[in-house]
């Protein structure tokens, strides 16, 4: 059954109601609870916040007092509406650098996906400041600051760090290693601050990992704005077969069943984007990787990161942002991308499916088309790597 109007009512509620910069204000509210053992105990707690991301909100609320509270009635919102513009400041100065002009960086940071980030001020946004960052890195060919970012990345959203295969691609293989070893660290060490006895919270962290799978994966907690592959399996699961018509077991079932299919089509993935590799490699001249190279490059890896999750929000999609600026500086912004990026980027939040009473919330039409437009991005990107790269070895090749 189509709802047209229950998303703006919706969104209206997430954006600029009650939800509104819900994800820093539970994690503010919450932090004091991160990642004590009894968690462990808890079957209920599925929100996921990293160990890194818990650190930053405690050091936070010891720089910025007026931040600590304990629930929704006392939050100060003047000073969370400070921190988000300081968090704003930030990737405005950081795209900027990227793009290379005021104008385009403007017009990224006006973007739905940018909207919907500082709009639930999820932690994406300090990954996106740390991705920014790490683009400008590789460019300047800083390539051991690129992997303490890409570690620091991961380190906060574990699923960027398929991110990191760009310095693979750019064969700088050891510091690709380097990145890895700093993984965990970067996301186990912050545990040592805690007060708690280490193992116990790795416990309690394992813990609601399986708890957030329980109610994201299996269940219908994260339908909203999924604008994964494994979304759209779940979209096109319903559109066939009506929760209505199953027990809550049955449902149950079906969702395991769609995870294990899932598993198998993200394996075929990786299968070809190995393959891709290869081919590239093949026709690419043993030199360093242009800008726009390696931005190409990238959009391919983080369509992925955000593809392969089981969740993935709409506001993931601003990691695009930089590279598209990367793109129009370098004037290699052609027309299909362009055409591409912008259905990619506009809203589709209003226009909403239900399927059935038992599914919670509402199946955004973002979580049909976006994961396709991703899809057709990654194809577009890798046709022009290979047939431009192909074009120059030929040339070279005359050229002699």
């Amino acid at each position: 059954m189509s709802l047209l109007g229950i998303g703006y009512p919706l969104v209206q509620f997430l954006l600029t109601g009650r939800g509104a910069f819900g994800d820093l204000v539970d994690g503010l509210i919450l932090t004091p609870i991160y990642y004590a053992p009894e968690l462990a105990q808890n079957t209920t707690f599925s929100q996921p916040n990293s160990p890194l991301t818990i650190l930053f909100y405690r050091l936070v609320r010891i720089i910025w007092p007026s931040l600590v509270t304990t629930n929704w009635l006392e939050v100060d919102w003047t000073s969370v509406f400070q921190f988000l513009a300081l968090m704003l400041v930030f990737t405005f100065i950081l795209l900027k650098k990227v793009s290379g002009s005021f104008l385009t960086t403007f017009l990224l940071m006006f973007s739905y996906p940018m909207w919907f980030l500082y709009g639930r001020a999820n932690p994406d946004i300090y990954c996106l400041i740390l991705f920014t960052a790490y683009i400008l890195s590789l460019n300047s060919r800083r390539f051991f600051l690129s992997a303490i970012i890409i570690a620091l990345m991961g380190a906060v959203k574990l699923p960027f760090f398929f991110v990191s295969i760009s310095l693979i691609l750019v064969r700088k293989f050891k510091y690709f290693i380097f990145s890895l070893i700093l993984l965990p660290i970067f996301f186990y060490g912050p545990l040592i601050f805690f007060g708690y006895p280490f193992w116990d919270q790795v416990k309690s962290v394992a813990k609601v990992a399986e708890h957030y799978h329980r109610d994201y994966v299996l269940g219908e907690a994260g339908s909203m704005f999924n604008n994964s592959l494994y979304g759209l399996l779940k979209i096109t699961k319903y559109a066939f077969f009506s929760p209505d018509t199953l027990t809550a077991q049955a449902l149950l079932a079906s969702n395991e069943y769609l995870v294990r299919v899932h598993n198998i089509i993200v394996i075929i993935i990786l299968l070809l984007l190995f393959v891709f590799v290869f081919k590239l490699n093949s026709v690419l001249p043993q030199r360093h990787f242009s800008q726009v190279d390696l931005a190409r490059l990238t959009i391919i890896l983080v369509s992925f990161s955000i593809l392969l999750p089981y969740i993935s929000a709409e506001y993931r999609l601003a990691l695009f942002l930089p590279l598209i600026g990367v793109l129009i500086r370098t004037k290699a912004f052609d027309t299909h991308s362009a055409l591409l990026f912008a259905m990619l980027l506009i809203p589709k939040s209003f226009y909403t499916f239900q399927f059935g009473s038992e599914v919670f919330g509402v199946h955004f039409l973002s979580s049909a088309l976006n994961p396709i437009l991703i899809i057709v991005i990654v194809l577009v990107q890798m046709h022009i790597l290979i047939t431009e790269s192909r074009d120059n070895k030929e040339s070279s090749k005359r050229g002699k």
